[in-house]
């Protein structure tokens, strides 16, 4: 597939919805606390390295395949892979307590010491 027919093919994808702070919650401070959530989800994506975060929002906001996504990067599949698997692992790790739904917990750049044996 050529740069031209690829481009072709991103231009007629439905656009995607940008993430807003319009959170359907049931109270106020759900909805502050799942905003804050956004924040922290967000602040982590933008502090992966340059090569996993563009492998990732290819993938995951942009929407396309990991062939696609090698075409645009200029990498093997087998890279994009191991790529987006890395930057799934960092995100998991920073964002532990967010995605579980503890806040302020899993706070971007902060580590956690596990201990026990999980959950």
């Amino acid at each position: 597939m050529g740069a031209h027919d690829f481009a072709r093919q991103l231009s007629s994808r439905p656009s995607v919805s940008p993430l807003t702070d319009d959170i359907p919650a049931d109270s106020p401070s759900q909805a502050s606390t799942e905003a804050a959530s956004i924040g922290q989800i967000l602040e982590a994506i933008e502090r992966l390295p340059d090569d996993l975060r563009e492998i990732f929002s290819l993938v995951h906001i942009q929407g396309l395949s990991h062939a696609e996504t090698a075409d645009v990067v200029g990498v093997s599949t087998k890279t994009v892979q191991r790529r987006l698997r890395h930057s799934t692992s960092a995100l998991a790790a920073k964002l532990s307590g967010v995605v579980a739904g503890e806040s302020g917990r899993g706070v971007p750049g902060e580590t956690r010491a596990s201990g026990g044996t999980g959950p």
